[in-house]
């Protein structure tokens, strides 16, 4: 279990969020939604370790996140950043494998199995035919994949993903997606589209005006008023025939 309690965080001594406290059972996906500069990317970087809070506790499964030694917590979460780029002089493959690090020695990155674990997680995400190329002749869409096949071959339960779906088109956003939720793992995502967090998110934490609005189940959540409050628009919630989950259309400003 993932446990946020009265979370404060911010960048140096601004503290842009207060208060934050919500909870994520194994194997669910919880979806980070608010506009932009709320904070959700700089919540995220202490949920994951990477930034100490300014007050409250972050726990995985009991233990304090931070003071979890930085190998072994690479070991227990996986955190992939929106502004993250692959290193210029890496092929896609070699990239990839640096998810890896935590787990072995230099010498033992060639080995078969992890070769394996690379293979996998580059199709995973759909750019096997990518593994020789170098990270900087990779577009924004595929770098963005790559990133996440690194992330993917870090193996581990609770996977952070800061926007994952940013630069990719339509059916990539939906294959992601379903991979993520067709992996079993702990998934929490910053997101901005809110369609996706209604149709394929288990939970959805609001941030609002320096804190946390709401977290529940999406049609518990992205409700109406909500949405008006939060993003200044008009929204429904529907349910279509043709469709197997609900759907949110925004319908105005």
């Amino acid at each position: 279990m993932f446990v946020v309690d009265s979370v404060a965080a911010g960048i140096g001594k601004k503290t842009l969020l207060r208060g934050v406290s919500f909870t994520v059972e194994r194997g669910t996906m919880t979806a980070i939604v608010g506009i932009n500069g709320v904070g959700k990317s700089t919540l995220l970087r202490a949920l994951g370790g990477i930034a100490k809070p300014h007050a409250g506790q972050v726990l995985i499964d009991a233990a304090n996140v931070h003071t979890i030694k930085p190998r072994h917590r690479a070991t227990l979460m996986t955190l992939v950043g929106q502004e993250e780029s692959p290193p210029g002089d890496l092929t896609v493959a070699e990239m990839v494998a640096l998810g890896r690090l935590p787990y072995l020695k230099s010498w033992q990155l060639g080995s078969s199995k992890e070769k394996d674990i690379i293979a996998r997680s580059l199709a995973t995400v759909g750019i096997s035919g990518l593994a020789d190329r170098p990270c900087d002749q990779l577009s924004g869409g595929q770098r963005r994949r790559a990133l996440l096949a690194r992330g993917f071959a870090q193996e581990t339960d609770l996977v952070l993903l800061d926007e994952p779906t940013n630069h990719l088109d339509v059916h990539h956003q939906l294959h992601l997606v379903g991979v993520l939720r067709d992996s079993g793992r702990t998934i929490i995502a910053t997101i901005h589209d809110l369609d996706l967090a209604m149709s394929y998110f288990d939970q959805v934490v609001v941030l609002h005006q320096g804190g946390m609005l709401c977290a529940g189940h999406p049609q518990d959540v992205l409700i109406p008023d909500n949405l008006r409050k939060v993003f200044d628009v008009q929204a429904l919630i529907a349910q279509l025939p043709e469709a197997t989950n609900p759907h949110l259309i925004i319908d105005s400003l």
